[in-house]
């Protein structure tokens, strides 16, 4: 965009930018803010068209939240036409002498102004280290974390675009000349959330970031696209020495057969705990959950090896001792071929041993089932029709 710029006379800007074949229509006539202008007269004797005012959608001054002005409230008269290439100062008086000053109008919608203030902000290069594909994938960051998209990058179109419409209602879209998104793959709004080559118009963007964050500078604390955030993550092994200790580097992350989110596994390289969690995160807070637990690991056994020759602890001081429940340390006891008999020396899981009762069987009958010849069968059922005939014969009534 800037190489078009500053080439001599180059037609590619508009198109590059999205302006071309746009749905948002360019405003014809140029806007000022009454205190602006104002400010302007007191501070440097004269005032100027200021390019925040002119953008498209921007309805409201991002300094004083007044209402911007295109034409005067008394007479009606529009100011200058903004094609043309060389438009005079603005003046403090309308053409009829109408003191614009007098016409201030404060904007409490927070809409209207949160929209001036992420244009402002565009406008002064908030976002110029980014280019389109690094916006998109910031999109997509953020869908993720909402939970209007999955953890491979598609994007839930539908319930994105009920989520637009509760947030930007059909009057405030017509109050800023943007269409109304349309029901179906092809509009506007998915055009943008999916990977395309074709550009959109700046506004339709802005629309999207003040739809995701709540002001322009946290699109820029968005972690990258992962719904765990980056590591390294803490070992939640609960008689290690490195508990809650960022020592996990890497997570395996496949998709919930039930409920198509992402989960995350676990595993760390110092003791072998594996865990794992169901995603994405919420908040920071969530490295520090455990979902399902996988895999103890070495270190863990070995500590449960090492208490359990101890006879005078039971199951349930051994389950407090290792952190877990009694019936995980009876399965891994049962399992484990070193530990098969102290499993018998433990006097509570002697107490606790369920006692199995014997399934009652069931006495097989002598009878020997009649097996049917059907042949046999046809031929009596072939007899009885024929005997009904000659009966039915015989009882013919003569007319």
């Amino acid at each position: 965009m800037k190489e078009e710029m500053a080439a001599d006379k180059s037609q590619r800007i508009q198109m590059i930018a999205g302006v071309m074949a746009s749905i948002i229509r360019i405003h014809k006539v140029l806007k000022i803010c009454p205190l602006c202008l104002q400010a302007d007269l007191d501070q440097f004797g004269e005032a100027y068209w200021h390019r925040t005012h002119q953008l498209p959608g921007v309805l409201v001054c991002p300094i004083h939240n007044c209402l911007l002005l295109e034409k005067c409230h008394q007479c009606n008269e529009d100011f200058m036409d903004q094609r043309i290439q060389y438009p005079a100062l603005p003046t403090a008086f309308c053409r009829n002498h109408h003191a614009l000053s007098e016409m201030v109008r404060i904007v409490e919608d927070l809409r209207l102004i949160g929209l001036s203030d992420f244009s402002n902000y565009i406008l002064k290069g908030g976002y110029s280290e980014y280019n389109k594909e690094q916006m998109y994938d910031k999109y997509i960051q953020r869908l993720i974390r909402l939970g209007y998209c999955t953890a491979t990058g598609r994007v839930k179109q539908r319930e994105v675009r009920e989520f637009f419409l509760s947030q930007y209602n059909p009057q405030f879209l017509t109050q800023i000349a943007v269409k109304l998104p349309e029901d179906n793959d092809f509009n506007w709004l998915s055009t943008i959330l999916r990977k395309s080559r074709r550009s959109q118009h700046p506004l339709l963007h802005i629309l999207i970031i003040q739809l995701l964050w709540d002001s322009p500078e946290s699109i820029k604390l968005e972690g990258a696209s992962s719904p765990f955030g980056f590591g390294p993550w803490p070992c939640l092994n609960p008689i290690s020495d490195h508990h809650h200790v960022n020592v996990i580097p890497h997570v395996k992350i496949k998709r919930c057969s039930n409920t198509r989110r992402p989960v995350g596994t676990f595993e760390c390289p110092s003791c072998g705990f594996t865990y794992s969690r169901r995603g994405p995160d919420q908040d920071r807070s969530a490295i520090y959950t455990i979902g399902r637990i996988k895999k103890f690991g070495p270190i863990w056994i070995s500590q449960l090896e090492q208490l359990s020759k101890d006879h005078a602890l039971g199951l349930r001081e051994l389950s407090r001792l290792m952190k877990c429940d009694p019936k995980t340390i009876k399965r891994y006891l049962i399992g484990s071929i070193s530990l098969k008999n102290e499993v018998n020396n433990l006097t509570n899981f002697q107490q606790r041993k369920k006692k199995r009762k014997a399934t009652p069987t069931t006495k097989k009958s002598n009878v020997t089932p009649v097996r049917v010849d059907w042949a046999i069968r046809d031929q009596e059922i072939n007899m009885l029709i024929k005997d009904a005939i000659k009966k039915l014969n015989n009882k013919r009534v003569s007319l």
